[in-house]
């Protein structure tokens, strides 16, 4: 949800609305307890399919047996390396701003 314009703030209510399921039951989830139910990770698969414009593979959103089959959520939605979108030129150069030196700690994005 992080690497999201949507979802970066309220976003569990925002998914659950997406998803077509109540606040509750997207707080539950995000917060550990229980396990999505094959519908709930379809909704939520869908959701994020919508809002990252690509295919998303369901067990890059829930992973039964604990290990995701893509390494990083990056990965997953197409992330240029936890920047933000507007760090980025039209040419997909990061802007000098956003340029850290091996002096400089890297930059981190709520």
């Amino acid at each position: 949800m992080e690497h999201s314009t949507r979802y970066a703030f309220m976003g569990s209510m925002r998914l659950a609305q997406d998803c077509g399921v109540s606040d509750a039951a997207i707080c539950r989830l995000l917060s550990g307890y229980g396990s999505p139910s094959y519908a709930m990770i379809v909704r939520l698969t869908q959701a994020f399919e919508k809002e990252f414009k690509q295919a998303i593979d369901p067990r890059d959103v829930a992973a039964i047996d604990g290990a995701f089959i893509t390494s990083t959520v990056c990965e997953v939605v197409g992330c240029k390396g936890c920047t933000p979108q507007a760090a980025w030129n039209d040419d997909n150069t990061l802007k000098p701003e956003y340029v850290r030196t091996a002096s400089q700690p890297r930059k981190t994005w709520p």
